[in-house]
């Protein structure tokens, strides 16, 4: 059976909806490579999740807007057709680390970005958006779906609880994985402007899971 009828039959088994990626449609949007296909993305996501939140609730709101921050942040090339920031103002953090601003993070990918001041995602040296990429994809060749666990206030500024996960079945710099699930926790707080378009998100990641992991793996 092919991923999409998998998909179809999750769906309907369950009664889940996909996640909604706003503004893919639009034919002027200028993409890093090719228009995104999140078909794998969705099955493996809808499979792992291990929350089911009400459709139209807050926690599906945010989980959705932060699913199509993440698809322009990976496949967008002009910051100014992105629609869920105010890309005059838009910056990010992580675990306290300065922030980085539109242009740079749009350049550098949200890896890059959002795992600054780590040092052992930094140890390897500098990685450019497609390397840093490549480096969770190379592992997690199932996918890395991302959850929002539960939204604690807001909006307009919000502050939410998420989970990252995916199952180590690749191989990180030449260590093939264990096939066991890897995951990562943490939270989230967005600030928001008067066009109540996202102008900061601030995370903190539990990053000792990346020294752990990365450990294992440089060790072997």
């Amino acid at each position: 059976m092919d991923i999409e009828s998998k998909l179809a039959d999750l769906k309907a088994m369950h009664n889940l909806e996909e996640p909604k990626r706003s503004g893919m449609d639009d034919a002027d949007i200028k993409w890093r490579y090719v228009k995104p296909n999140y078909i794998k993305a969705n099955y493996e996501f809808l499979r792992g999740k291990s929350q089911n939140h009400l459709s139209g609730s807050l926690e599906q709101v945010v989980e959705n807007l932060v699913k199509t921050w993440e698809m322009e942040a990976s496949h967008k090339a002009d910051l100014k057709q992105w629609t869920t920031v105010d890309y005059k103002n838009y910056q990010v953090s992580c675990n306290g680390s300065e922030p980085v601003g539109g242009e740079v993070a749009k350049e550098v990918g949200n890896y890059n970005a959002l795992l600054q001041g780590c040092p052992s995602y930094e140890k390897f040296g500098p990685l450019s958006f497609e390397a840093s990429h490549n480096l969770f994809r190379d592992s997690f060749t199932e996918g890395f779906p991302w959850e929002v666990l539960k939204v604690l206030c807001g909006p307009p500024n919000l502050i939410f609880t998420w989970r990252h996960w995916g199952t180590f079945s690749g191989s990180f710099r030449g260590n093939q994985g264990h096939g066991k699930l890897v995951e990562m926790f943490g939270l989230c707080r967005r600030e928001y402007g008067i066009t109540t378009k996202k102008i900061r998100a601030t995370n903190s990641n539990d990053l000792g899971l990346v020294t752990s992991y990365t450990r294992q793996q440089t060790s072997q």
